[in-house]
């Protein structure tokens, strides 16, 4: 990692104008922010409250400049919704109770067809967010994504659980650990992935 070229693109979605609002996602993404330059990131974009064009944009700008990088991390905390068929979205703040999910916010199968796209770069994916419908939390199907060799990605929850925001504390615990995790020398991404289930769990 440390002799890679790495850029990152980090997204927190706390003021939402329709939904309930979210105390950490802000807090948990300047964490990750201040992770990343930490860890030597040649460039890390970043954006908080952003509405879906906005976030539309900026996964855009990330993988157009991603080609010319080694390694590269995409993290979001947020507002997470799943649909009846087990696909999961990410919410942007302009999204609202009546919306369809399809076309008002971020696919996750399409966001990782999207990143998967380049063979010759690794790509992981952190997302802090529920991946639960408004209806029910229970009987969801599992949801269909092939997780690509050159991708990676990391969840702070089940498909159809609710991921805690933790308002009682500065950030979220997935995000909090997957932070100090990160900056343990020599971890390889799945050490990180599996000792910060641990500890959430």
């Amino acid at each position: 990692l440390e002799k890679s070229t790495k850029i990152a693109l980090v997204v927190g979605n706390s003021n939402y104008e329709s939904i309930n609002k979210l105390r950490n996602p802000i807090n948990d993404a300047k964490l990750m922010e201040k992770t990343f330059l930490r860890l030597g990131f040649d460039t890390v974009i970043y954006g908080h409250d952003l509405g879906y064009d906005l976030m539309k944009n900026k996964i855009l700008e990330y993988n157009n400049l991603q080609k010319n990088y080694d390694i590269g991390f995409v993290y979001y905390a947020g507002h997470g919704l799943q649909d009846d068929e087990g696909n999961a979205y990410l919410i942007p703040v302009d999204f609202k109770a009546s919306d369809n999910l399809d076309g008002h916010s971020i696919s996750v199968k399409k966001l990782s067809k999207l990143l998967s796209y380049n063979i010759n770069n690794k790509n992981i994916l952190i997302l802090d967010a529920c991946r639960s419908t408004y209806e029910s939390t229970e009987n969801f199907k599992k949801p269909s994504i092939t997780e690509p060799v050159n991708l990676k990605m990391g969840f702070s929850t089940s498909y159809g659980k609710v991921a805690l925001d933790h308002p009682d504390l500065k950030n979220s615990m997935y995000t909090k650990t997957v932070s100090e995790k990160l900056l343990i020398p020599n971890l390889e991404i799945r050490d990180i992935f599996q000792s910060t289930w641990s500890v959430v769990y």
